[in-house]
């Protein structure tokens, strides 16, 4: 996964807003030079004065799907072996960047691995940790495997409220390999779950409900992604590992290059 182009692509992408700006053509400021000769026919507008760009600051939440069928051999090595590859290459390349990261990973748990206030790990650490609680399963509080379920629209909205908090340009990066879904409170889940979340128009709702952040949906061997999030890089079962990688480094640069602009 290691890419010095790909992450030069990011930083420059990420880093655009972060410089200020010198507007010409002000009636007060600093003497502009360039526009001195002005001054013998009385023009006023020979100053020039920095401008600090706005939304150079950015939050980043990646969220990650962790259900069960993520631990699936897709090529030679497990979906959840190539995410977990990507997110934590992804969040390293941003913290290098001073962008702001938090992770997180769901099924019908949310699990925080990294918080906007903390360090992030060394993406050894973030790797290991995403793929332990897939590939080993973990119970929740009813003594269930947690890997059943997908509980998207939790997974979103807690994202939501922790970007709410943010000021910047925020974004969601979400990495998944199917469709919302519960077995309703039966014996894997543990507890009664509203069905209506699990309908894709209602996924959209509220990520229509929150335009404030520039949602990306990121699909692992997965077309129905394309359904849900308008922003979308998708890697379905006619890819193979050897082209995962350029794929997904290439559709993230261009979509972050289309949202992210200039202002």
């Amino acid at each position: 996964m290691e890419n010095r182009v790909f992450e030069a692509k990011i930083k420059n992408v990420m880093t655009d807003n972060m410089y200020d700006r010198v507007i010409a053509n002000k009636r007060k400021g600093k003497l502009d030079s360039n526009r001195l000769y002005k001054v013998a026919t009385g023009a006023e507008t020979v100053f020039k004065q920095k401008q600090e760009r706005k939304g150079k600051h950015y939050n980043v939440v990646l969220l990650i799907d962790q259900s069960g069928s993520m631990h699936c051999d897709w090529g030679r090595e497990d979906k959840i072996d190539l995410c977990a590859d990507l997110t934590s290459y992804i969040a390293k390349v941003l913290d290098r960047n001073s962008v702001n990261i938090a992770i997180i990973g769901f099924n019908n748990e949310i699990r925080e691995y990294k918080s906007f206030e903390k360090k992030i790990k060394t993406q050894a650490e973030v790797r290991k940790a995403l793929i332990y609680d897939v590939k080993r399963g973990k119970d929740n509080k009813y003594g269930h495997s947690t890997l059943h379920c997908n509980h998207d629209y939790d997974a979103l909205e807690t994202a939501y409220k922790l970007l709410g908090k943010k000021k910047g340009t925020n974004l969601l990066m979400v990495f998944s390999d199917g469709r919302p879904s519960c077995d309703g409170g039966g014996y894997y889940c543990g507890n009664v779950y509203d069905q209506n979340k699990h309908q894709v128009s209602e996924i959209r709702k509220l990520i229509n409900a929150n335009r404030n952040v520039k949602t990306i949906g990121i699909g692992i061997d997965c077309r129905e992604v394309a359904a849900i999030y308008d922003n979308h890089v998708v890697a379905d079962e006619d890819s193979t590992k050897e082209n995962f990688d350029q794929l997904f480094k290439v559709g993230i640069v261009n979509i972050l290059k289309k949202e992210i602009k200039r202002q």
